[in-house]
């Protein structure tokens, strides 16, 4: 095996143990709010150790804040495809359902508050809520911001 691939393996390696252990701090923030979460919980449910939340996170916070923003970023870029499929013709009912279902999945999902310096996706939310008033526009007459 060459010294490229050996790198290339423990990258991999890393990216899994990375978005294991963001998986497994979403899913008990989602239980039990960010007061109720242990760094052993967390790294005991991805199958990691604790060395590997300050290799890849820095610190516990640090984590739950990573598993947040990531899970906001999934919702928008969701909610952004949604919308971008709606044609003028869209029915409110579709418009609806593309601007709500990312939504309503991810608070059912996280249910927590957002995590601080989230507003790096502020663009997209910005996109999103331009785009649904694009759509939204030939359907509801005199509809603003």
């Amino acid at each position: 095996m060459t010294r490229e691939n050996k790198t290339d393996l423990r990258r991999e390696a890393g990216q899994r143990t990375r978005d294991g252990l963001r998986s497994a701090a979403l899913e008990l923030l989602a239980q039990r709010g960010q007061e109720g979460v242990t760094l052993s919980e967390i790294t005991d449910r991805a199958g990691a150790n604790v060395a590997a939340v300050s290799y890849h996170f820095g610190s516990l916070k640090a984590l739950c804040d990573a598993a947040i923003e990531h899970a906001l970023e999934q919702y928008l870029d969701a909610q952004m495809a949604a919308i971008d499929s709606l044609g003028p013709a869209a029915t409110l009912d579709e418009v609806a359902a593309a601007f709500a279902g990312p939504m309503m999945r991810t608070v059912a999902r996280i249910g927590i508050e957002p995590p601080q310096g989230w507003e790096r996706l502020t663009g997209k939310f910005e996109k999103s809520r331009r785009d649904v008033l694009r759509v939204l526009g030939p359907n509801v007459p005199g509809v603003d911001e």
